[in-house]
């Protein structure tokens, strides 16, 4: 974990130097599903593979951090997303989305897209893009992961935010 803090202080400071241009400001990251943490009192697995699984009884609301520059010539103002679960459950699925929030405490969440069904392979989720102008607002992805069934849990692999 402390080495893709250090990591996205790196690409940060890379970005507000000036260095890296538009070429990150106008791309894709992809992020470990490690990176992403369990809202409120419920919590998760993290692999040793990148990928943070649901171990609990309960859906769990899981929210992932997007890294989204700020400075001349790198603003980012539309975020969509692509993520890779595994969902194991009989009757729920992995649901995600993309977010804006600004301090004030506004949201702007993004249209939700579900795994299809119950299976041990990957399944790549297609987050429609949102448009938030103000630079003081963070982007997330924020997803529902159903608890585990018959001991095999369901998991987020990987998070892939793209930004313009």
């Amino acid at each position: 974990m402390i080495a893709i803090q250090k990591l996205r202080i790196a690409v940060s400071a890379l970005l507000l130097s000036g260095l890296a241009g538009t070429a990150l400001a106008d791309g894709s990251l992809n992020t470990p599903g490690s990176a992403c943490v369990a809202t409120g009192t419920n919590s998760l697995f993290v692999r040793s593979d990148g990928e943070v699984e649901n171990l609990t009884a309960s859906i769990v609301t899981v929210v992932c951090p997007v890294d989204r520059p700020i400075g001349p010539g790198v603003t980012t103002t539309i975020l969509s997303g692509d993520v890779f679960v595994i969902d194991q459950h009989p009757t729920l699925n992995v649901c995600c989305r993309v977010m804006s929030k600004n301090p004030s405490g506004s949201l702007v969440p993004g249209t939700q897209d579900c795994s299809a069904a119950t299976s041990a392979s990957y399944q790549h989720l297609v987050l429609p893009a949102i448009t938030d102008e103000p630079t003081f607002s963070q982007f997330f992805v924020q997803c529902t992961v159903p608890p585990v069934s018959a001991g095999i849990p369901s998991r987020i692999q990987m998070v892939r935010n793209t930004q313009q």
